[in-house]
């Protein structure tokens, strides 16, 4: 679950596994980004109106090598050493990122250094369903 204000992140936190019903996870997700993501203070009820809410289906996580990765296709997850990663297909995307670039970001995600895969770390990669929010955000009337 991804929450933007004025295009900006403004919160975005997620699960990789559930055997709860979709709705309920992202009811759960939707409150933790909004209120629970450490980056951010959590949102004030002045702002949900302001929101803009994107919703990530993660499909399978599958065992991945670096070269095997499609910018724009596939999201990662890095896990090593006690720590993991994940980014979003669109995170390449976004921020203009190449192959190693996306790799990279996502160990530093982890809190790995860039070159983990080099020295034990794993690499997974998944697709997403995406969806958004279609409204209109014109602020307070």
């Amino acid at each position: 679950m991804t929450l933007r204000a004025q295009g900006a992140l403004r919160g975005c936190i997620g699960r990789t596994d559930s055997t709860d019903r979709l709705i309920d996870v992202i009811r759960e997700m939707a409150r933790a980004a909004a209120l629970r993501d450490p980056r951010f203070r959590p949102v004030r009820p002045d702002e949900v109106n302001g929101l803009h809410i994107e919703i990530s289906v993660l499909g399978p996580l599958d065992p991945c090598r670096a070269e095997d990765v499609v910018v724009g296709r596939d999201g990662l997850v890095v896990e090593g050493f006690g720590r993991r990663g994940l980014l979003l297909p669109e995170v390449a995307t976004d921020q203009g990122w190449d192959r190693q670039a996306f790799i990279a970001g996502t160990c530093r995600k982890a809190g790995l250094p860039p070159d983990a895969l080099d020295h034990g770390a794993r690499l997974q990669s998944f697709q997403t369903e995406h969806f958004e929010d279609e409204r209109v955000q014109t602020g307070p009337s």
